[in-house]
């Protein structure tokens, strides 16, 4: 059995969707929360790829998936980042880095069909070995910091929380 989508807002409300205000901040963080998911997947997947015998094994291909899709994900919250026009001093400094730029092709081999298997737009961003990872550990962090810090300070629809009182 097929189902379809709503068509219009009411028969969206019926369904039980329903637009919530958030703010833009809190979206971003939605897709940074996916990438941290996805990627805490790929490692864990590692020591069983590390093991294959070749590129078409089962534990490789799992590996590889739950990689490329963090991967491309990092570059959404790249491109929000500059969309919302954030700023932090961590995190424009990393995103200065050519790294970038060979994230979003990546992200583009990734998300768009590829006739090739090893596409360079895969290949590009991978071949860097341990800096591409340090400088995606690294990204990261200071993505988790800032966001860290502004949803400590603001509610979900982006107001600012009121102080801690001290008398607890």
């Amino acid at each position: 059995m097929q189902t379809e989508m709503p068509e219009n807002t009411e028969s969206a409300k019926n369904t039980g969707a329903t637009e919530i205000e958030t703010h833009p901040v809190v979206v971003l963080s939605r897709y940074f929360l996916w990438f941290v998911a996805l990627h805490e997947k790929f490692n864990k997947t590692v020591p069983e790829a590390a093991e294959a015998k070749f590129f078409g094994d089962i534990a490789f291909l799992i590996n590889t998936m739950y990689m490329s899709n963090a991967y491309a994900t990092l570059y959404v919250v790249i491109e929000g980042w500059h969309k919302l026009d954030l700023h932090d001093a961590e995190v424009d400094r990393l995103l200065t880095n050519s790294f970038v730029n060979l994230l979003r092709r990546f992200r583009h081999g990734v998300y768009h069909f590829q006739p090739k298997y090893f596409d360079n737009r895969l290949l590009d961003f991978i071949n860097n070995g341990r800096s591409a990872i340090e400088w995606i550990r690294a990204l990261e962090t200071a993505f988790r910091n800032y966001f860290d810090k502004w949803h400590s300070e603001h509610t979900f629809e982006g107001y600012p929380k009121p102080p801690q009182s001290l008398a607890g």
